[in-house]
Parts: C-alpha cells; sequence; structure tokens
C-alpha cells in the first residue's frame, strides 16, 4: 500500500484493490437478497424480441374491472427490445412513448408492433427494419390498434397478383353486451395502408389473433349465452378466414372459463393461457388442443400452484416460449422455454428491472396457405348457411328430434355509441338492443341457405 504525498489519500495496491472490489460485490449482493439478475444468455441460437414493462407498473391498473372478462392494458411506457443469444439487449422502439405487441415477418427482417409516439395518441401500428430504423405506420392515426400480426396473401379470382396483409384488433366506441363503453374486433389491412377491413362484428371483445399453416385466423372472442338458464359469459376461442368469412367456433366449451393469448407450435398444438377468474395482466395456467380435433383434444399443460404464466409463442417442436411470474405478483415476468410434451420449462431470459413478455423468437418461418376469396365489400348482404340444426350442444341435444324444428329466426344486434352502463347493471343483462330481422324455413334435414344482411351481429 502507498500514499500520494500531499493528499492525505491511499492509493492499494492491484491485488489489494481487486479483493476490496470482489468483497464490496459481495457486500452488495448479501444487502439486496432476492432480486433477480439478468441472465447472460439466453440459451438459445437465435435472437428473440421481447415487450418490457417496467416493474413500477402498478398491479392492478387502476379502472380494470375485476368482474369481468377482459384483462387490463398494462403496457404504457412498455419498449420493445432485442435480446441477442449472448444476452445482450438492444433497443427498438427508441422514439416512442410506449410500445408493444411486436410480430416478426415470415422472411425474418421485419417487425409490426403497436407504439404510441407520445402519451397522449393511441396506439397504432408501425413497421420497422430489426435494425430499428425506418419506422413507418400503417393503421389509421385515428383508431386504437393493437396486437398486429403478419397475415398470409389474399387474391381474388381476377386481381392480378395477390396482396400482403395484417391482422390487428382495434377499440370499438360502442356498448357492449355488459353495459361497457368499450369493445374491440378484428381488423385486416393491406402492409401500404390501404383496403381496411373490419373482419368481426360480435359486440364485445375479440383480441388476440394468430394465423394457422391452413390460413385460419384463431382469435379469443368474449360471448354470452342467450338462453334461459345458461351460465355466465365466458372468453373461448373461435376461427376466421383473413377476410372475414366463415366465423367459427374453434376450441369447444372444455377447459377454464376464460382461454385467451393462443399459439400454435410447429407440430400442430395450440397453446393457450386459462383461468377461471378474470386476472389483471392475463396471466393463468397453460392448456392446448390439436389442430386436428380441436373439440376433444383438450388438455392441461400445467398445473402450477406457485407460478402463472402468460403470451406463449412457438419456439421449436412442441416448444413455446412463454413469460412466468408468481401467482403471488411479488415479482416480475421472465421468459422461459416451455415443452408441452414433457410440461417442463428452463430460464432464457430474465431483466430485474422490466416484466419480459410477449417474447418472439427473430428467424424466417413458413407464410401459411394464401386465401383467395370471393367477398366483395360493395354489397350489402351476404350468405349464411346452416349444416344441420340438431347438432347443438348436449344440453339441447336431448330434447331434439328430427323434424320438429320449422323456423330458424334471426335477431339483429345494434350496438350504441354511449356512455357505459349503470354500475348495478347485471353483468349479463342484454345491454346492447335487438330487433327482429325476419324467419326463414328449416329444411326437413335441418339445414338452412339464406341471404342476411352483412357487416351487423346476428342472433339465430
Amino acid at each position: 500500500m502507498t500514499t500520494r504525498p500531499g493528499s492525505g489519500l491511499r492509493i492499494h495496491s492491484w491485488p489489494m484493490l481487486l479483493r476490496t472490489i470482489l468483497w464490496a460485490a459481495l457486500v452488495f449482493l448479501v444487502l439486496r437478497p432476492g432480486l433477480p439478475m439478468a441472465k447472460a444468455g439466453t440459451g438459445l441460437d437465435v435472437p428473440i424480441v421481447v415487450t418490457q414493462v417496467p416493474r413500477t407498473v402498478k398491479a392492478p391498473p387502476a379502472g380494470w374491472n375485476a368482474a369481468g372478462l377482459i384483462r387490463a392494458d398494462w403496457f404504457a411506457g412498455a419498449r420493445v427490445v432485442l435480446v441477442s443469444p449472448d444476452g445482450q439487449v438492444r433497443l427498438l422502439s427508441e422514439g416512442f412513448a410506449a410500445a408493444c405487441d411486436p410480430n416478426i415477418s415470415f422472411d425474418g427482417q421485419r417487425m409490426v408492433f403497436a407504439g404510441k409516439k407520445d402519451r397522449q395518441s393511441h396506439w397504432r401500428i408501425w413497421e420497422m427494419g430489426m435494425d430499428g430504423h425506418n419506422a413507418r405506420p400503417i393503421s389509421p392515426e385515428n383508431q386504437d390498434a393493437r396486437s398486429p400480426i403478419y397475415a398470409c396473401t389474399l387474391f381474388t379470382l381476377n386481381s392480378p397478383e395477390p396482396w400482403l396483409t395484417l391482422v390487428y384488433v382495434a377499440r370499438e366506441i360502442l356498448r357492449t353486451e355488459t353495459g361497457s363503453a368499450t369493445g374491440s374486433s378484428l381488423y385486416n389491412i393491406k402492409l401500404d395502408g390501404q383496403e381496411l377491413r373490419r373482419l368481426t362484428f360480435n359486440p364485445n371483445h375479440n383480441f388476440d389473433p394468430f394465423q394457422m399453416w391452413d390460413g385460419r385466423m384463431i382469435y379469443s372472442a368474449e360471448r354470452y349465452p342467450n338462453q334461459p338458464g345458461a351460465q355466465t359469459g365466458r372468453v373461448g376461442l373461435y376461427a376466421i378466414h383473413v377476410e372475414g368469412a366463415d366465423m367459427e367456433c374453434y376450441g369447444g366449451e372444455r377447459g377454464r372459463r376464460i382461454q385467451h393469448m393462443a399459439r400454435d407450435t410447429e407440430r400442430g398444438l395450440v397453446v393457450f393461457v386459462e383461468s377461471e377468474p378474470a386476472v389483471w395482466d392475463g396471466a393463468g395456467q397453460l392448456a392446448g388442443v390439436e389442430e386436428r380435433r380441436p373439440h376433444v383434444t383438450y388438455r392441461q399443460l400445467t398445473k402450477d400452484t406457485a407460478h402463472v404464466y402468460l403470451h406463449p409463442s412457438p419456439l421449436r417442436d412442441n416448444c413455446v416460449l412463454v413469460s412466468r411470474r408468481s401467482a403471488k405478483s411479488g415479482d416480475t415476468c421472465g421468459v422461459y422455454s416451455f415443452d408441452a410434451d414433457r410440461n417442463q420449462g428452463e430460464l432464457v431470459f430474465d431483466s430485474p428491472d422490466y416484466h419480459d413478455v410477449q417474447a418472439m423468437v427473430v428467424k424466417p418461418r413458413n407464410r401459411p396457405d394464401g386465401h383467395s376469396t370471393v367477398v366483395e365489400t360493395k354489397f350489402d348482404s351476404g350468405i349464411l348457411y346452416g349444416l344441420n340444426c340438431y347438432d347443438t350442444d348436449t344440453g339441447m341435444a336431448t330434447h331434439m328430434q328430427t323434424g320438429m324444428v320449422k323456423r330458424v329466426r334471426l335477431i339483429e344486434g345494434m350496438p350504441q355509441s354511449t356512455d357505459p352502463a349503470p354500475k348495478s347493471a347485471r353483468v349479463t343483462s342484454p345491454m346492447v338492443p335487438r330487433r327482429l330481422v325476419g324467419e326463414a324455413p328449416v329444411e326437413a334435414d335441418g339445414s338452412f341457405n339464406l341471404e342476411v344482411p352483412s357487416d351487423i351481429p346476428l342472433l339465430l
């Protein structure tokens, strides 16, 4: 040990200084127990994009309805980053007040995401290169838009060539069936921002789209029963084509009451998050159905009392990237790789200052099959067909006999742009006004084929 003349400051030799630094680091770690350290590497051979929400975000956010079915929007102040295989983090959403919902192009070279340039503006869909440069808006400026995904090509029989599209979720300022002042719908738009199409007209929340290899869009929708004595509402899985035709129930009625954040694996397993009550960030346990027979292949993937999961995305085979946090909401979300065949997970990345969610690998992937459409937006009617009205749920099947159904009645829902319902309104009360469209005969085999008004919610 030496002393600088006249300074009164002691200068340590390097070995002593090194030991002092190491001891100070040890003391620092001891004095701050339980703080999760960022992992040095991801354990992956490809980079990932991650949405990071500051750990200071309050849970649950103000205004969230714990009695409802829809999770809160807690992404104010979030950012999108690129995480390299060695764990290095690079900010992609520089210049945005908030950014989230990243989705990677099929060639792995570009990204779409939802972003706000300032806190007072609407969420808008943007596209940029994976270097974080050349961001350009796609969705309309006056629309609150979220959850964009790259979709397959769309074409008509007389179009000169197919065109590329996006599907995303936009907020609707309409009274829903529960009296809420806002719902959400799926939209399709060209990559150049032209030819905006609304795909869903269910007067509630429709969200979390992804596209399967065969071109069908799988999404979650909030639904409420209309039969007397029926149970309360649920959020289930539904399918629709990229231009809005052939909507169908996809996941059946098995499993817990809320099922959302669905994504498919390379092996044909649709993995989603489910819960019985609503959770503020949507977290729950993992479950899945097979693409081949989704109505009868439901199975639980996790039964974890200590942790909850959110935002799965395909990794490889039947493995997904998924975020996990403590069931008590005491820690931040980290990114894990989860093997749905072995029901085992392994930590991939965890930053101590953020909730790390919505992870997605950055690599080329197969484009879903293109879709040829016969939908013409200039027409105000469409064809509604039913194959067999006697093929129904188990609660009605025991009361049905072939030939007893004579007519089908269509009722239109008319969502209103208005203030929310009073707090005293029951959750299952039908807040959407209705009116009769008409009746039509049912054939002897239970089928019907009707021309009906387009772009409105219909109840049969």
